[in-house]
């Protein structure tokens, strides 16, 4: 682990294209904080990353936000599937 990581998972996407990473870190005053990385890869081996911070204050919103997120999309994919179906 990095310095200042307590805790660090992967996910990789099933394309093989993007990996997940969620580490829980702390910054250099002490205040823990969550780190969601992508990592796409580039045609010419190289890597794009994406990162977005989640103070500790900030993490019941902010879960609370990506869990309705996903009852929305998963909404929206049966939604979809239905309509697709009807073809």
């Amino acid at each position: 682990m990095h310095r200042g990581e307590v805790y660090s998972d992967k996910l990789e996407s099933q394309s093989g294209r993007r990996n997940y990473f969620f580490n829980l870190k702390v910054d250099r005053n002490g205040v823990p904080f969550i780190a969601i990385v992508e990592s796409t890869s580039r045609p010419d081996g190289s890597y794009r990353r994406n990162q977005v911070l989640v103070y500790e204050e900030d993490i019941p919103a902010f879960q609370n936000q990506m869990q309705m997120l996903a009852e929305q999309l998963k909404k929206h994919s049966t939604k979809r599937a239905t309509t697709s179906g009807d073809s």
